[in-house]
């Protein structure tokens, strides 16, 4: 466990990570409750695969953002996978909605996170 002060920018990122953990859990529950919700993709495939990982995604979101506020040298790691598994699962999404302002906006969030869990004091602070 780290044992400086924390990084204000962890503490950021492990807000947005537990508000789009919320969201993806949300998302699976919502088509769960209703399959009708799967319409809102133009492709069905890419709906099932949003459906099928975003129960996944949203579970290992809120593991990284207790690991981020804790400082926990697993909550690197796991950020970085996590922020990579993002950028692909939005890249995948763009084949459903090009250019949709949502999807671009996760993209930037996840290689912002990647940019700075390698910066030198975060490194640090995760003893890392």
């Amino acid at each position: 466990m780290a044992v400086e002060n924390k990084p204000k920018g962890i503490c950021i990122l492990a807000v947005l990570i537990c508000i789009g953990g919320v969201m993806d859990i949300q998302n699976f529950l919502s088509v769960l409750i209703d399959p009708n919700n799967l319409s809102f993709y133009s492709n069905e495939m890419i709906g099932r695969f949003n459906f099928y990982i975003s129960l996944p995604v949203g579970l290992l979101s809120l593991i990284v953002a207790y690991g981020f506020y804790k400082g926990y040298r697993w909550g690197w790691s796991f950020g970085l996978v996590t922020a990579l598994l993002g950028i692909t699962i939005s890249l995948v999404n763009l084949f459903d909605r090009t250019t949709d302002p949502i999807i671009l906006t996760i993209i930037l969030i996840n290689a912002f996170t990647i940019y700075y869990l390698t910066r030198p004091h975060v490194k640090k602070y995760f003893l890392k």
